[in-house]
């Protein structure tokens, strides 16, 4: 329940930021004059009624998914522990290999 709430949290903090950086976004713009710039400033604003509205409308699909994502997981574990095991140690590695492999291209190009 509390790993659901988390990532329902998480969710709904990233789409927040990501709102209020498009309101800050539109109050920068306020200064600009212009027809191009008054159709961005409508558009964005729309935008944003619309983001917050949905954001509105997924809070309970958001919820519901990871509460079903949750019980299906602890399940699992439950079932076959070695092998979640195996999975979340697969994971970790193509996770550091990834990682690792991140500063691999600039070195190719000297």
């Amino acid at each position: 329940m509390a790993k659901r709430n988390a990532l329902s949290a998480e969710i709904e903090s990233g789409l927040e930021d990501l709102i209020a950086g498009a309101e800050a976004l539109i109050e920068e713009l306020q200064d600009q004059k212009g027809e191009a710039v008054d159709n961005l400033r409508s558009r964005a604003a729309a935008t944003i009624r619309n983001a917050r509205r949905r954001l509105l409308d997924l809070r309970p699909d958001v919820q519901a998914l990871a509460a079903r994502t949750a019980r299906t997981t602890a399940a699992f574990v439950r079932r076959d522990p070695w092998r979640a095991v195996a999975l979340g140690a697969l994971a970790v590695l193509a996770l550091g290999i990834f990682v690792s492999s991140g500063g691999d291209d600039d070195s190719d190009e000297d």
